[in-house]
């Protein structure tokens, strides 16, 4: 459930000479996927509280801009039930959407751009005026809070029992990216307990990667390469032993994955990471996680908790040559 190891340092100081002189001043650039396979490239300008400009970019497979029409966006917050605002956006070029919107409380908000009844993305952010967005984030300022504790503990209890586990990984920066396209890596992993995982990682542009680990052996191999295999200390993949959780504070209710869930929210100090979890009301699994640290917006979806999986090395990569 931590970030993936993937080398995102070249890219964000990549992003930090972004595209600079734009008349639009964005302070934080997020991008996730849409059901269709495209990505949403969000910018927030000034990113403070009270009025807010949001441009919405809808990117191609490959990376381009896509000619949008209109959109809507509804905004709401994880702290409580309800929709806060629903606006609709204007065309200001060919291939930019814009939109005005009020941000009037600090915590986290949730923004869901609707292209059509079929396809969105939907966007994650925590707003607090003592940040300086997206490479420093604040640490808590409000007394942790024990029944929200309770149900923290209980997801942890349940991840902790689990033998075998899915996910998909969405990490984007912040930052607007070399290209102005955002940063966007997503990871596809599957993990079967005690020493087992595989992850497929893409970066869009940069790299593409399978990684199996099992036991002590680790095997991986970029997109139209050969396999390389080495040596490693066996671990478990769904270790969370380094969360040293605090700030813990109860959410909204909604239903993720086809079960009601309760939102608990709380910080990592270690990582100076704030964390929202998706905590299901009767499994006490975590569907759903939201991640923000200093360059990290990462959103995970969890699926099939303890689905029969068996996790091998390829046999091509044991082969020879592999």
């Amino acid at each position: 459930m931590r970030a993936c190891c993937v080398p995102l340092l070249a890219l964000i100081l990549l992003a930090a000479c972004g595209s600079g002189g734009n008349e639009f001043e964005a302070k934080i650039a997020l991008r996730y996927a849409t059901q269709d396979g495209g990505t949403v490239l969000l910018e927030v300008a000034p990113f403070n509280v009270g009025a807010n400009r949001l441009r919405i970019t809808v990117l191609d497979s490959n990376e381009h801009a896509v000619a949008t029409a209109n959109a809507r966006v509804r905004l709401s917050r994880l702290e409580s039930n309800g929709l806060v605002e629903e606006e609709t956006t204007h065309l200001v070029k060919q291939d930019r959407l814009e939109t005005e919107v009020r941000l009037d409380e600090t915590g986290w908000w949730q923004t869901e751009v609707m292209l059509s009844a079929q396809e969105s993305a939907t966007f994650y952010f925590r707003l607090d005026p003592r940040a300086n967005p997206p490479l420093e984030i604040p640490p808590p300022d409000y007394q942790s809070d024990e029944n929200s504790e309770v149900v923290y503990q209980r997801a942890l209890d349940s991840y902790n029992s689990l033998t075998t586990l899915k996910w998909r990984e969405e990490l984007t920066s912040g930052l607007p990216g070399p290209a102005g396209n955002g940063v966007w890596v997503v990871t596809d992993a599957e993990a079967q307990r005690p020493d087992r995982v595989h992850y497929h990682v893409l970066s869009p542009g940069s790299s593409e990667y399978d990684t199996y680990r099992v036991g002590n052996t680790s095997c991986s191999r970029d997109r139209g390469q050969s396999w390389q295999c080495n040596s490693t200390s066996s671990s478990d993949p769904l270790n969370l032993n380094y969360l040293r959780s605090t700030a813990f504070k109860l959410g909204r209710q909604e239903v993720v994955d086809g079960e009601n869930t309760q939102v608990v929210l709380f910080y990592n100090p270690s990582q100076q990471a704030w964390y929202t979890w998706w905590v299901g009301s009767e499994t006490g699994y975590v569907r759903r996680q939201m991640m923000v640290a200093p360059g990290h917006y990462m959103l995970t979806e969890f699926f099939d908790q303890n689905a029969p999986l068996v996790i091998q090395i390829p046999a091509e990569a044991q082969a020879p040559g592999g």
